[in-house]
């Protein structure tokens, strides 16, 4: 990418992280640093800031070379985002040691740290005299850059993230920013405050597969942007070439050669697509070794190599052999949402980490003589900010007790859901798929596409709560 932009003589504001917010799960931590119960992110302990040096040593020696003053594109580098300023001795010595690391790599541009709204005001107090303080916003513009600007003088002034819209949750309204107040805002910005700007989103993403954050952000990060989604160009799009174009000559810069737009693909509509056939949950299980455990135990202490444990998807505790039970508690609930199969029937669902408390009727037990209960919890997404991060972890959050006993010896089964999992799963042979399946289930629907494939879009009416994969790709969550 570093190349590529090289190569089209552009510039870069290089955001290292690790931390990158951005409505991404854990905001982009790796899941396996809170396998650390002790863990504190973004402070001064010693785990995290050994984890942060490797990272940075990584990554630095990847990216020294496109610096601007070897002949590269990147201009300056963003090593914190959104700290919002040094509260105390420990802080200090975490964002000394951030920008000394880049420092003494070798990193000789502009160095920089933003924040929200009126926070660089306090930032400033604190961060480094050769660190730019930045700022994020999408109103009162003028009001925050004047006193950015009076709290900061004789430095450039930067927007580095201008929000045209925002994110959505499940549930909530798809976010709107007006034209109108953005183009007074981004007016108010470049021409009125002669000040560098940033677009956070200009164009629309998707949060793919299990990579959202939480707790209740969708796969879609259209932003409303001005750019969708799907790509296609909205009248923000239009309106920021118009102010563009506008800026340039009432500051009589030579006039733009503005090349024509790429032509919109416009999507297709494919009609309905059916059900071929279907993997029951214990199809799925049957192809997962499960690991034994005294008790519910988080998806990220699992044991599934050095160091590392589950980070996405669901996992599955199991008790066996069990009698007739007439009442059932989960002390703690679950992070995040959890299905209660009684005999593969659901019986019932958890969606909070309050204790949680069922009673189960006879006839929901199967004419077996020993039972079995299944509890099938989601990760949808793990925290992206504040001090929860550190103990953002997923499963069963306390004891199982069954008619007043605590229950043990669980089977714990870690579905990912990785790549070659999926295809995995996608060379069985299914079950013939019939109405009124209730517990949880993969199903596989075929859509032969004779010519090039378009783009298009998946509605999923009367379906629940899951994951859609295409040809073994997770492609996002629909609820």
């Amino acid at each position: 990418f570093l190349q590529a932009v090289k190569d089209a003589d552009l510039f870069v504001w290089f955001r290292i992280g690790p931390y990158i917010d951005a409505e991404w799960e854990l905001g982009g931590f790796p899941a396996w640093l809170i396998r650390d119960p002790h863990m504190r992110l973004k402070t001064n302990y010693g785990p995290y800031l050994t984890a942060v040096e490797a990272y940075f040593k990584r990554v630095l020696a990847l990216i020294n070379e496109f610096q601007f003053q070897k002949g590269g594109p990147i201009i300056a580098l963003q090593f914190e985002n959104e700290f919002g300023g040094i509260r105390s001795a420990g802080d200090r010595q975490y964002f000394d040691l951030m920008r000394n690391t880049i420092i003494n790599s070798g990193f000789k541009e502009l160095l920089t740290n933003c924040d929200s709204q009126e926070t660089p005001l306090t930032a400033l107090k604190t961060i480094q005299k050769d660190v730019l303080e930045t700022i994020n916003f999408n109103s009162r513009s003028l009001k925050l850059l004047t006193e950015l600007r009076q709290a900061q003088p004789n430095k450039p002034l930067y927007v580095s993230e201008f929000w045209p819209g925002w994110f959505d949750e499940w549930g909530g309204k798809h976010a709107y920013y007006s034209v109108k107040t953005f183009e007074q805002q981004v007016t108010d910005v470049i021409f009125n405050a002669n000040s560098s700007i940033n677009f956070y989103m200009f164009f629309g993403g998707t949060n793919f597969g299990f990579m959202n954050g939480g707790p209740n952000l969708v796969t879609s990060y259209d932003y409303n942007a001005p750019i969708s989604e799907s790509g296609n160009y909205t009248d923000k799009y239009w309106k920021t070439k118009e102010l563009i174009e506008k800026f340039n000559k009432e500051r009589s810069q030579p006039k733009l050669l503005i090349p024509k737009p790429p032509e919109l693909i416009k999507p297709k509509a494919y009609g309905k697509v059916k059900v071929v056939d279907y993997l029951s949950l214990e199809d799925v299980l049957s192809k997962i070794k499960p690991i034994v455990t005294e008790k519910p135990t988080h998806m990220e202490l699992l044991n599934l190599g050095p160091n590392y444990g589950q980070n996405y998807g669901f996992i599955n505790y199991r008790l066996k052999n069990l009698q007739k039970f007439k009442h059932l508690k989960l002390t703690g609930g679950a992070s995040d949402r959890a299905v209660i199969l009684v005999d593969h029937n659901p019986v019932g669902l958890v969606d909070s980490t309050k204790d949680y408390e069922l009673n189960v009727n006879d006839s929901q037990f199967a004419n077996t003589t020993t039972h079995t209960l299944d509890i099938i919890v989601e990760n949808t997404g793990r925290l992206k900010i504040g001090a929860n991060m550190n103990i953002a972890r997923k499963g069963l959050n306390g004891d199982v007790t069954i008619d007043g006993k605590i229950g043990s010896h669980f089977e714990t089964f870690p579905i990912e859901l990785k790549q070659q999992f999926v295809q995995q799963m996608n060379e069985l042979k299914g079950k013939p798929f019939v109405e009124g399946i209730k517990s949880p289930s993969l199903y596989r629907l075929s859509l032969d596409i004779k010519e090039s494939p378009s783009d298009t879009f998946v509605r999923l009416d009367g379906w629940t709560k899951g994951n859609v994969f295409v040809n073994g790709f997770n492609a996002g969550r629909y609820y």
